[in-house]
């Protein structure tokens, strides 16, 4: 997910999505959003629940969501290491 959100804001929104389990990554970033957010849902319901507690506190003013079909090339490093 991108999130949007208001200057002097990232302490707090950093603590809020510490707070909620399903947010296992938050990253800052250039371009369109703000931060960039990998989270875990069950199914669409699931998500719209995670959204609406990322969004619940007023902090981050919008979300726009993109779901992973496929893993086309898995986490590495070791290809670096040689």
């Amino acid at each position: 997910h991108q999130l949007l959100y208001e200057n002097g804001r990232a302490l707090a929104i950093a603590a809020h999505l510490r707070s909620i389990p399903e947010v296992l990554e938050a990253h800052t970033t250039s371009g369109h959003g703000d931060l960039l957010c990998r989270v875990v849902a069950r199914d669409h319901a699931d998500l719209q629940r995670v959204l609406d507690a990322i969004t619940a506190t007023g902090l981050v003013s919008r979300t726009s969501t993109v779901i992973s079909l496929t893993n086309e090339v898995s986490y590495r490093v070791a290809q670096l290491l040689d």
